[in-house]
């Protein structure tokens, strides 16, 4: 009879252990802290910082910047608003576009999620993009977040 292995739940422990204690530890929350149209070509910034451990997100810029060369996890969110225009965005890195999302509008309140895993290396950077016109955001319903998945080499 072979025995069961239980290296999977010492493998994620030991990568969690070995991340706190290289205070590795990165994961950011950003929001809207108002309503905005945003021109066409421009990075949606969120300035509202609910948490951003490791200090890899730029509130002033909209971007976050990969501390390790890692896997991470982003998500972003967005809702439109009643007969307004439609809430666009994509999830860019490095300048090239990685998803892309949009509402319908105009309508109630749609909303309309992207998100990605990915593998970046130290300095590379993401941010949410707006590659079309007409765009509306509101500000407690647009969020962006990311977090560190994996720092294995």
């Amino acid at each position: 009879m072979k025995k069961k292995s239980n290296a999977l739940p010492f493998l994620i422990s030991k990568h969690l252990c070995v991340a706190v204690l290289l205070n590795q530890t990165v994961s950011f929350h950003a929001r809207l802290n108002s309503n905005i149209n945003v021109p066409v070509g421009s990075t949606l910034i969120l300035p509202i910082l609910l948490n951003n451990h490791g200090n890899a997100y730029d509130g002033s810029t909209g971007k976050f910047t990969a501390p390790y060369t890692a896997t991470y996890c982003f998500l972003a969110t967005t809702e439109d608003f009643i007969n307004g225009p439609r809430s666009v965005m994509a999830l860019v890195v490095d300048g090239k576009e990685v998803d892309y999302v949009e509402t319908d509008g105009p309508s109630y309140g749609q909303s309309a999620s992207v998100h990605a895993v990915l593998r970046l290396t130290v300095g590379q950077k993401v941010w949410l993009n707006v590659p079309k016109d007409n765009n509306y955001f509101g500000a407690h319903s647009t969020a962006f977040s990311g977090f560190l998945v994996d720092h294995s080499q």
